[in-house]
């Protein structure tokens, strides 16, 4: 159930962005006109047509950063710390491109050596440098990675060497069971308050990576964080997360040569670190959340809802529904009537207590809603029958049916036309997603 309401804030979190430096700051009454905004008068199809000529641009955009040298030079540096992980820490432990970005007084030089697809390590007591072909086809060192760091005081346990166990036969139990051989080893290191990272290509500076972090009561969760990501071929990124203050909140930017491409805007009451951490959380713990995303200048997606209030109801009448017995005749049947409650219930209450809506922005009105609807996704005949007081193998003769439904996502137009958001976004839409198919493959590699 919990990864129903993480879902949720998920969901609300994707679909949170804004469209410039100035958008960032939007207040929540703009926000709370976009999504009471009148329906646009276009019709569906009309509609559809507006959302492919929007979409293309973007992807235009995206596409323009299979160009940038920098952006395939980061990507080279992941793929290469695939192909060959490194310990920057001194253990055991092999660490990716995200690892070296959160640590300090971590030091050395690691050379790509092309030859035999490794990673070559010298001493260096300033910083941690990588020497690497910049390109995913390259053979020649090119590229420059040089990352500062400076300490924070909180300081934490990193698995150098899990826990090792060999399987033994117990005769007590008839069968083998796990016994620990060797206790997990530790490393431990300082988080890093600030993280400096310039990236050359060919000796001439390419882009620079910034990272600024607050802590509080020694927590390793950083309560502020900001990155941002600056490349001389144009493109900018700024992460900025703030669960210090209240609502929390959470923005993200990326522009190119000063252009709003994509960004996005989030707050929640929600206590984050529990929901995240704590598998005991109560219904206060989702609060509420807000979110805007627009893409270039005019598409945007806006939503709110009340997640507590969904996660109390929800747990409440869930909790109603009694689990079935397997030791019954009735068991399937009882099981697939559960599982359409919940479904049901969950639709429900997404579309009472939340709201997501597309927008114009330009012609400030709204394009659709987006409701939810309780579906069967899938259903199983498995060969079982009752016998003698328990369920057993039939041998292909007789079958149970196992139903399972779940939540999906319906646009909804002006004319109160629903249409399942795969089927709407699938037909008449093949360039688009054959460019965002595309677009996906390049970022993947």
């Amino acid at each position: 159930m919990k990864k129903f309401f993480l879902g949720l804030i998920t969901l609300q979190f994707l679909f949170s962005c804004s469209k410039n430096e100035e958008a960032i700051e939007e207040t929540p009454v703009s926000t709370i006109n976009l999504l009471n905004a009148p329906y646009s008068s276009l019709s569906p199809e009309q509609q559809k047509l507006k959302l492919e000529s929007e979409a293309k641009s973007v992807i235009t955009e995206f596409d323009k950063t299979k160009t940038s040298s920098a952006i395939e030079a980061i990507q080279n540096l992941d793929n290469l710390l695939e192909i060959n992980r490194i310990d920057i820490v001194g253990g055991k432990n092999n660490n990716g491109l995200s690892d070296i970005f959160n640590v300090s007084d971590v030091f050395g030089i690691y050379t790509w050596n092309n030859a035999i697809k490794k990673w070559e390590k010298t001493v260096s007591n300033n910083n941690l440098t990588f020497r690497y072909p910049s390109k995913i086809s390259g053979t020649i060192n090119d590229a420059e990675v040089v990352l500062n760091a400076t300490a924070s005081p909180i300081k934490v346990d990193i698995i150098d060497t899990p826990k090792r166990y060999q399987w033994v036969y117990d005769a007590n139990v008839g069968y083998a069971v796990p016994v620990l051989v060797s206790n997990e080893v530790l490393d431990k290191i300082h988080l890093p308050l600030t993280v400096d990272a310039t990236i050359k290509i060919k000796g001439i500076d390419s882009g620079n990576i910034s990272v600024v972090n607050t802590y509080n009561n020694n927590n390793h969760i950083p309560t502020i964080s900001n990155l941002k990501l600056t490349l001389n071929d144009g493109y900018a990124l700024e992460i900025k997360n703030n669960r210090n203050s209240s609502p929390s909140v959470a923005s993200a930017l990326l522009t190119y040569n000063g252009k709003s491409i994509l960004g996005y805007n989030f707050d929640s009451s929600g206590n984050i670190d529990q929901l995240l951490n704590n598998h005991n959380s109560s219904s206060t713990d989702y609060g509420k959340a807000n979110t805007l995303i627009t893409i270039l200048d005019n598409f945007a997606i806006l939503g709110s809802g009340d997640i507590e209030s969904i996660t109390t109801e929800l747990e409440k009448t869930e909790s109603s529904i009694p689990q079935p017995n397997y030791f019954s005749s009735d068991y399937y049947i009882k099981f697939n009537d559960r599982s359409k409650k919940i479904s049901d219930l969950k639709a429900e209450l997404y579309n009472k207590y939340s709201k997501l809506v597309l927008v114009s922005k330009k012609d400030k009105n709204k394009i659709a809603d987006i409701v939810a609807k309780s579906e069967l996704v899938s259903s199983t005949n498995i060969p079982f029958v009752w016998r003698n007081g328990t369920w057993e193998f039939s041998m292909g003769t007789v079958f149970q049916k196992i139903e399972r439904y779940d939540v999906k996502y319906y646009i909804k137009f002006n004319d109160n036309s629903v249409v399942a958001m795969n089927v709407y976004f699938s037909t008449g839409f093949d360039s688009l997603k054959n460019q965002i198919e595309d677009f996906i493959t390049f970022l993947n590699k």
